[in-house]
């Protein structure tokens, strides 16, 4: 579908990611309408493929979704002036209070097998019962704003920060 001159330029062995920024890349007008076809083509793909063909698929939509997580957390976490320009801002957030509901513990199924979810993650499987003491979970998710406030109050050592305990000091 691309030509290959334009097919080489996402090719990450024969671009290292210094120079990627001052590749000639389409503009996003034509990147997101390349990839409007390719979306479009792929549907068609899986619509008429049988069921039990479709693993490679599900392998590669989980690779894409890997992506995202990645490209989400980065947006998420990264300051300064926006990067994609064009856009709207976002309307304020709610407040949301430290509402938490508690959870009664017992046995609970962690990971899956593979003839209920077809592409488990290695760290997935096998499914397996394990007993889960009783807990608070707050109703919504947590923000990467809230976490970092967490953090800060609590004065909770980095991730990755090795805490030696001094001696003496209860356990």
């Amino acid at each position: 579908m691309l030509p290959p001159e334009v097919d080489a330029l996402y090719d990450a062995f024969k671009h290292p990611r210094a120079e990627r920024p001052s590749l000639p890349l389409p503009p996003p007008v034509e990147a997101r309408a390349y990839d409007h076809e390719v979306r479009g083509r792929v549907l068609d793909l899986i619509e008429r493929t049988p069921a039990n063909e479709l693993f490679r698929a599900g392998m590669i939509v989980q690779h894409e979704e890997q992506h995202d997580e990645t490209m989400l957390a980065t947006l998420q976490l990264r300051q300064g002036p926006p990067v994609l320009l064009g856009r709207r801002p976002l309307p304020p957030g709610c407040d949301v209070g430290p509402d938490r509901v508690f959870v009664g513990g017992g046995p609970c199924t962690l990971g899956v097998d593979a003839s209920i979810e077809p592409f488990p993650l290695d760290n997935e499987r096998p499914a397996h019962t394990v007993n889960v003491g009783p807990f608070w979970i707050g109703r919504v998710p947590v923000s990467n704003r809230q976490w970092r406030e967490f953090h800060r109050r609590r004065r909770v050592p980095a991730a990755g920060t090795v805490v030696r305990p001094r001696l003496g000091a209860p356990h």
